[in-house]
C-alpha cells in the first residue's frame, strides 16, 4: 500500500505539541490514523531524544493482554523512562466509592519513602491531599491544570 504524505495534517499536530489540549486522531477506517501518529511519534524522538514515548497498537495482537488494566499498568511501568525526579503515580478510573479509594491507595500508602505520591482518577474534585497522597482529578492533571 503507498504511504500518502499529509504535511498540513502532522504540522497541524505539531503546532498543538505542549499545549494542554487532550489531541485525538480520528477518521475512517484505513485512513492513516497511525501512520500520521507515527510521523509525529518520529519527529518529538528527533527534536527531544530524552522524551517518554510509549506507543500501544491495541489492533495488534501482541498488546491484546494490555487490555486487562493491570497488565497495561505494569507495561507503562515498566516502559516508562524515569529521570532523575522520582514519583509515584497510580491510575485510577473511578474512585467514587470508598470501597476502591482505599483499595488505590493502599499500595501508595504501603510506599514508606518520601518521594511524592500522586493518584490521577476521576475525582471530578478539586486536588485534596490523603495521608500524603495528591489525589488529582485526571481531567485536571492531562489539561495541565494540575502538577
Amino acid at each position: 500500500m503507498k504511504l500518502i504524505h499529509r504535511p498540513l495534517y502532522l504540522d497541524r499536530i505539531k503546532s498543538l505539541k505542549g499545549s494542554p489540549d487532550i489531541k485525538i486522531i480520528t477518521g475512517i477506517r484505513r485512513s492513516g490514523k497511525s501512520k500520521l501518529m507515527q510521523a509525529f511519534i518520529r519527529h518529538i524522538e528527533e527534536t527531544e531524544p530524552e522524551a517518554n514515548i510509549i506507543y500501544i497498537d491495541f489492533t495488534r495482537l501482541k498488546y491484546e493482554h494490555l487490555k486487562e488494566y493491570h497488565a497495561f499498568n505494569d507495561y507503562v511501568e515498566e516502559n516508562t523512562k524515569h529521570g532523575s525526579d522520582k514519583m509515584y503515580v497510580q491510575v485510577s478510573d473511578n474512585i467514587a466509592e470508598p470501597a476502591t479509594l482505599e483499595r488505590e491507595l493502599d499500595p501508595l500508602r504501603r510506599i514508606k519513602d518520601a518521594y511524592p505520591k500522586i493518584l490521577l482518577a476521576r475525582t471530578r474534585h478539586q486536588r485534596y491531599d490523603c495521608d500524603g497522597i495528591h489525589v488529582i482529578d485526571i481531567a485536571e492533571w492531562l489539561y495541565g491544570r494540575e502538577a
